[in-house]
């Protein structure tokens, strides 16, 4: 619900919450979230150092998957999901 109402201390906390009293594939998943909602805010090396853990240790190899495609992600230029400009010697329909 805090995620949704945009209350990123409130998620956070209610993520750490669930870390802490949960284990295995449950846990790890709850800390991909949270790594996940920390990049969505611009806090990119809490969410790396999270990340990277979870692409080493996380016992879901699904959750190692989604980790590692998260740090590819974060490594890429802001702009890299736009098509390259057009050159001028380029016609446009």
């Amino acid at each position: 619900a805090a995620i949704k109402a945009n209350e990123l201390n409130q998620a956070l906390r209610a993520l750490l919450d669930i870390e802490r009293s949960t284990g295995g594939g449950e846990r790890d998943a709850a800390r991909l979230t949270r790594a996940q909602l920390l990049m969505s805010h611009g806090r990119g090396a809490e969410a790396t150092s999270l990340l990277a853990d979870l692409e080493q240790h996380a016992q879901s190899s699904v959750v190692r998957s989604k980790a590692r495609a998260a740090l590819r992600q974060s490594a890429l230029p802001a702009d890299s999901d736009r098509s390259p400009a057009v050159g001028h010697d380029t016609k446009q329909p």
